[in-house]
């Protein structure tokens, strides 16, 4: 009786390996595919603007601007492709952090599966990817406000008082 608890008790052990082993993956795959898309869009709307302000300065009709507003606009878009960037940063590394916790668990899976005690902490690298989770989340979120207050300067610099 009691060895075909021990035999169940393996049996699962080493489903739950499998299936967090696959669980891992996939989430690794779902969350960079997302996060790649943001990233993508922030890093393209905060540079385009950049790219319409320096063909907007750079044209040759006569324009009455208000160049200090324009160069806050600059430095406010300069600033949100910096925090896509970091955000970037942040997103890469929060992914290694949850697939190597999700690894950790498949592995103790395996050694429960062989009746060998769990020798990996699992909780450490989770709890670091979530910081930089949230970093990742503050930094693109900053560079959406940056944006849109780069935005309201480019618009104010060019409209006439």
């Amino acid at each position: 009786m009691m060895a075909d608890a021990n035999d169940a008790a393996r049996a699962i052990a080493r489903l739950d390996y499998e299936a967090l082993t696959a669980e891992a993956a996939q989430f690794q795959q779902r969350q960079l595919a997302l996060v790649d898309r943001a990233l993508q869009s922030l890093m393209l709307i905060n540079g385009g603007a950049l790219v319409a302000l320096f063909t907007l300065i750079g044209s040759k009709a006569s324009l009455h601007v208000h160049t200090q507003t324009l160069w806050d606009s600059f430095v406010l878009f300069a600033a949100g492709m910096c925090c896509t960037l970091l955000a970037n940063f942040a997103a890469f590394f929060a992914q290694g952090l949850y697939y190597q916790s999700s690894q950790f668990q498949a592995w103790n899976a395996q050694q429960r599966a062989h009746d060998v005690p769990e020798t990996h902490d699992f909780k450490s690298p989770h709890r670091a990817g979530d910081r930089s989770e949230i970093i990742g989340i503050f930094a693109a979120f900053a560079a959406l406000a940056a944006f849109i207050t780069g935005c309201a300067f480019a618009f104010a610099g060019v409209v006439p008082a």
